[in-house]
């Protein structure tokens, strides 16, 4: 009898449920062991050993420098389920399966996608509100034991959410797809920027695993009122900075990849001087929420752009270097109007069952290669399971 060793390493306990509850519900044929460490609480050791007799690792993407020379890390893995979307853990593997490199993992990684799409969304629009509101500024008076009424004229203009053209970087992964989908029912106009063009007959925006927290909201193709791609290199500052000065709000989604990091500031030309942040483009009014990686702007640059008040305000949730010292010009050059943080929370996943949608699915697609792996005439022909799994990592694009 074929059995199969699965190794939870995760902050959430949930995850072993989830899992018993999915191998049922797609009559998984083989037998099967399920060991669950917290990661946070289990040594590295102990963390090593598991690794080593695992077929399948269910497991943020914390654990991946474990994985290092997988013939011998990890001999026996087959699929990895990240459940986190990013997979910036994985690109200091060793040898590192990225480009220029391009060596192929021995196993099929799949991210934890559409996982947090809703939570984060929820959080920019908040963020959004919040900022245009000036809720922080009466917040501070509160907290000063000041009448709110004394600066009550900070809080009598500001836009309504249908005057708002807001543009998402990255709109047309599942995150900046379920973005775009509460930001149009409230009324604002969206624009998205997204990596290439698509092909003819290609959907507008990458289908996505449905979630059932998007239930009643269109479809995300109906939702941009403008799409732009940056594949063209000549003329990508041009269209970046053009894009970004047509919005009133600024929300950041990108991936951290070569093509992304330190695209909105912190990049050197051929003689080695600082090339001017895109930033610069934006209307003073605007609004920058970060809530993709903190690669894709320098802290210098960050601190540059808001001090010169290129734009109004930034809310970062993601930072260059985590977590975010005390000592970072952040926080010691840029005064609280200028600048919000918060410690990389924006979609932490609020209920238990949260990984048990796409789980099933990839788990149905794992159990129907077993099958085929175990047949007679795979074995015969030495036919091996060719992973095709849902957001399975593309290491040439990135994500």
């Amino acid at each position: 009898m074929v059995k199969f060793h699965f190794y939870i390493c995760s902050i959430s306990p949930c995850l072993r449920p989830t899992l018993e509850k999915c191998l049922k519900e797609v009559e998984f044929p083989f037998e099967t062991e399920i060991v669950y460490h917290h990661r946070l609480q289990t040594p590295e050791d102990q963390i090593r050993e598991e690794l080593k007799k695992a077929d399948v690792v269910i497991a943020e993407p914390h654990i991946a420098h474990l994985l290092s020379n997988p013939q011998e890390s990890c001999p026996k893995l087959r699929w990895f389920q990240s459940t986190f979307a990013g997979v910036d853990h994985f690109m200091n593997m060793k040898p590192c399966p990225y480009a220029p490199d391009l060596v192929p993992l021995p196993f099929a990684l799949t991210r934890g996608a559409a996982l947090f799409g809703p939570g984060m969304a929820e959080y920019a629009i908040s963020m959004m509100i919040a900022v245009q509101r000036n809720f922080f500024t009466l917040k501070e008076a509160q907290m000063k034991k000041e009448s709110p009424y004394s600066i009550r004229e900070c809080a009598t203009t500001f836009p309504l959410l249908s005057q708002l053209t807001v543009g998402i970087l990255g709109a047309s992964g599942s995150i900046g797809q379920d973005t775009a989908r509460r930001l149009y029912v409230l009324g604002c106009n969206v624009w998205g920027l997204c990596r290439r063009h698509r092909k003819e007959g290609e959907p507008l925006v990458t289908p996505q695993v449905e979630s059932p927290l998007n239930a009643r909201l269109p479809p995300a193709d109906q939702c941009f009122q403008k799409l732009v791609a940056l594949e063209d290199d000549d003329e990508k500052q041009s269209l970046l900075r053009s894009f970004l000065s047509g919005v009133d709000v600024v929300i950041n989604i990108l991936p951290s990849t070569p093509d992304t990091n330190y695209l909105l500031g912190g990049r050197i030309d051929k003689d080695g001087k600082p090339i001017p942040s895109p930033l610069e483009a934006c209307k003073p009014h605007c609004v920058f929420i970060n809530i993709g990686r903190g690669s894709i702007i320098s802290e210098a640059a960050m601190v540059d752009v808001l001090k010169r008040k290129c734009i109004r305000h930034a809310v970062l949730d993601v930072f260059e270097k985590e977590p975010l010292p005390a000592t970072s010009p952040l926080i010691t050059e840029l005064s609280t109007d200028m600048i919000t943080f918060t410690p990389h929370t924006s979609g932490l996943p609020q209920h238990d069952n949260y990984m048990e949608h796409l789980l099933s699915k990839n788990l149905q697609l794992f159990k129907e290669g077993m099958i085929f792996e175990q047949s007679e005439e795979a074995k015969a022909k030495g036919e091996k399971w060719a992973p095709k799994m849902i957001y399975q990592m593309d290491f040439k694009e990135g994500y």
